[in-house]
């Protein structure tokens, strides 16, 4: 029924939000998805063997959270119609096992039984700044952004404007204050990646992405450019965020199994 449907309008809905084209509240691009899944990057095509497991993140937006468990549903059937061509064979069909809610630790869906109290969300104002005198943000998904200067004011720009348009799209549309300060990033390391992808507005069927991680200094910076940091983690930075780029863990020297 598209975007005219009786039965959701006003109201979020999945399935309109996720893939059809809509106008943005504010600017004329595409708004941002209000569900991302975060797949994991191998940086190369990889075949499951039966039995293989993956683990992805999600990550929900705004109102959308209230939508968690019809996603988690439609994920359990999407798995056992199977995706591709292959599944007309009954190949490429999947089992959902597991899903684990990363807010309260809990798991929404375990040997089969769903427990909708695990569920928890998190208002972005309740992050915590980062503390400490570094920090590491290492990118678990390829960035397919550019930086054009190696400053901690350009990477805070980044993050900034990511959350501006979740702001702007499925919250409150409050200003998010600018951050202008000093300092410069180091780069540890950086790998160059060519992302296929299948685009039905233009003829361009890549795009570059990389990963790698980057050393911060957090002396000094005002508790406002902390917060940024710290809502890195779990909005990540840089555009296309709806293909699952530029999400990124965090966590300080000397200490790479500790994310804050």
């Amino acid at each position: 029924l598209g975007l005219n449907c009786p039965y959701c309008r006003g109201t979020p809905c999945l399935f309109r939000d996720m893939y059809l084209q809509r106008p943005a509240k504010r600017g004329h691009a595409q708004p941002p998805k209000p569900v991302i899944i975060v797949p994991p990057f191998v940086a190369r095509r990889i075949d499951l063997p039966t039995g293989g497991r993956l683990s992805l993140d999600v990550i929900m937006v705004g109102d959308y959270t209230k939508s968690f468990m019809q996603l988690v549903l439609g994920m359990i059937a999407f798995g056992q119609a199977g995706i591709g061509p292959d599944r007309h064979y009954g190949g490429n069909r999947f089992e959902v096992t597991d899903v684990k809610c990363l807010e309260s630790g809990g798991y929404v869906l375990q040997n089969s039984k769903i427990d909708s109290d695990k569920f928890a969300s998190k208002d972005l104002k309740e992050v915590e700044p980062l503390s400490g005198s570094e920090a590491i943000l290492s990118f678990k998904t390829p960035f397919t952004g550019s930086f054009t200067s190696s400053t901690v004011n350009n990477v805070i720009r980044l993050i900034r404007h990511r959350l501006i348009q979740f702001v702007n799209e499925y919250g409150t549309g409050e200003t998010i204050p600018e951050v202008n300060v000093d300092g410069t990033v180091t780069l540890r390391e950086t790998h160059h990646h060519i992302l296929n992808r299948r685009s039905s507005r233009s003829d361009k069927n890549f795009f570059h992405g990389w990963t790698g991680s980057i050393a911060i200094g957090l002396s000094g910076l005002p508790e406002e450019a902390r917060w940024l940091l710290a809502c890195a983690s779990i909005l990540g930075m840089g555009p296309d965020s709806s293909f699952g780029a530029g999400f990124v863990n965090i966590f300080k020297p000397f200490e790479p199994n500790r994310l804050t």
